[in-house]
């Protein structure tokens, strides 16, 4: 669960802003961002129907999840820990980018705590 952790974490936080589309957020913005978990689904298996779903709502988002990365498990923790850091994501997605990177930050660093991971030297 750390690598996933890490990769979407460092992810976000390299882009330096949220992933929009038209509907909002999006795994996939129209400008070519990625939010969190969408760092974890390779374009290979990314398709646009489900750009706008949640991470609960939407089986295709964990298929995706689980072709993408053959080596993890996908059980209920780490299902909780990525729909934690979606909202992370989405809960300021409409902010200013300074903002949003902080609060994305102050999300990360809690879900890290909750679940007992490390956050990212970015």
């Amino acid at each position: 669960m750390q690598e996933l952790f890490t990769r979407a974490v460092a992810g976000v936080i390299k882009q330096g802003r949220p992933s929009m589309g038209p509907n909002g957020c999006a795994y996939r913005g129209c400008d070519g961002t990625k939010c969190a978990v969408g760092f974890l689904i390779d374009d290979e298996y990314f398709d646009q129907d489900w750009n706008h779903e949640g991470v609960y709502d939407d089986p295709r988002v964990t298929e995706a999840l689980m072709q993408s990365n053959p080596n993890h498990h996908f059980g209920s923790q780490t299902q909780n820990m990525l729909g934690q850091l979606q909202s992370a994501h989405d809960n300021f997605g409409d902010a200013p980018p300074d903002f949003f990177q902080n609060m994305f930050r102050r999300g990360a660093q809690r879900i890290a705590q909750e679940f007992g991971l490390e956050m990212p030297n970015v």
